[in-house]
């Protein structure tokens, strides 16, 4: 699967980065990871749907979960979309996964797309950032 660099260019265009809980607000810091998960809605699932789905995702789920950062919901097309989220450790993201098979807020998230697989979701870790900031 080839990974869109637009996309990760576009996170850091758009302020994903940008996160109270560091040292440097706006920065990055080397060990986070970035979450990468494409999305392609199922024919029966509306954008109206999708957003519903992830504001409950967010809500129950994402938000009780240790090293959660940020998360951005950014589209590509009528039915194709990509989820980004940032961890504070590849740990975290991992455990998140895991606890997300447990959740139904996840599952009723998962089941708006065509392609739920966990190997479609990618993680990065961050490096170094470099800008204007």
């Amino acid at each position: 699967m080839k990974v869109n660099l637009v996309t990760l260019t576009l996170v850091t265009i758009m302020g994903l980065s940008g996160c109270e809980s560091q040292k440097t607000r706006g920065s990055f810091v080397k060990g986070q990871i970035i979450e990468y998960a494409p999305i392609v809605l199922k024919e029966s699932v509306t954008e109206e749907i999708l957003l519903n789905s992830s504001n409950v995702l967010q809500r129950d789920f994402l938000t009780k979960q240790q090293g959660f950062i940020k998360r951005i919901l950014v589209k590509k097309s009528d039915r194709e979309y990509v989820d980004i989220v940032i961890w504070d450790s590849k740990e975290n993201a991992d455990k998140a996964v895991e606890h997300s098979m447990q959740s139904k807020a996840c599952e009723d998230y998962f089941n708006c797309m065509k392609n739920s697989e966990a190997s479609d979701v990618l993680h990065f870790e961050v490096l170094a950032e470099y800008g204007n900031r």
